[in-house]
């Protein structure tokens, strides 16, 4: 009886590992470029429709720090848009993934996966110590369009770690266009403020949000500086 459960055993293993390694070449040859697009997209697609079955597979690459970071990315972006509910640990876990890159990517699966209640746990990666997943996090809070996240991004906007030796980064117009697109009038101050601010990109981001937020702006027949002040005028008129 010990001989046989040692047989079984080492059989369930050995397809266990046959498994992972048909879903590693799956996930390869999305992740590649050989394959025409159209039939990576069908394979993505198929990847995901049977991702419940494959769960214990998919996990073991999205955690496996010696995998090409693209499959990695893969299996995150197939967990993400099967609506398994089974999932969500499992991409919150990589949210706090060594690699940055994962990072991003366990954002977007998370977002995905669970768009009515991910809000929380990407913006907390606002804070993150890495510029590309901050960015990644306010592209992805403004996909998600939700106002529980305005006063996170505010904080976000604000913080020294969004400046480089008094330069305003890439990240902060990506803030305000997040604002924006939450559509919310609760957003208006923060992009009232804005529209002082000392960097022009971030200037220019938040006329763009406030026409997005309103559905119009005052741009016609007015130079940049005076477009400024009409908002500037039309903000506190209108809270």
């Amino acid at each position: 009886r010990f001989t046989y459960l040692l047989m079984m055993i080492s059989i369930s293993l050995f397809a266990a590992e046959r498994a992972e390694a048909g879903i590693v070449e799956d996930l390869t040859e999305v992740a590649g470029e050989a394959t025409p697009e159209t039939d990576r997209m069908v394979l993505f697609n198929a990847m995901v429709a049977t991702a419940g079955v494959n769960a214990t597979q998919l996990s073991s690459v999205a955690f496996d720090e010696e995998q090409d970071q693209r499959v990695r990315w893969i299996a995150i972006r197939v967990m993400g848009q099967s609506q398994e509910s089974s999932f969500i640990e499992t991409i919150e876990r990589l949210c706090d993934d060594e690699s940055p890159v994962i990072r991003i990517a366990a954002l977007s699966g998370l977002a995905d996966l669970t768009p009515t209640t991910a809000t929380n746990r990407v913006s907390l990666a606002l804070q993150d110590p890495a510029i590309v997943v901050r960015g990644a996090a306010a592209d992805t809070l403004a996909l998600l369009r939700d106002i529980r996240a305005i006063d996170e991004l505010e904080t976000a906007l604000g913080d020294s770690s969004n400046w480089y030796r008094g330069q305003s980064l890439w990240v902060r117009p990506r803030i305000v266009l997040a604002l924006g697109a939450t559509r919310s009038s609760m957003a208006l101050p923060a992009l009232s403020r804005a529209l002082i601010d000392d960097d022009s990109d971030v200037v220019d981001a938040a006329l763009q949000a406030l026409r997005t937020i309103n559905g119009f702006d005052f741009a016609e027949g007015r130079s940049r500086d005076e477009h400024i002040r009409a908002w500037q005028r039309w903000i506190p008129a209108n809270l």
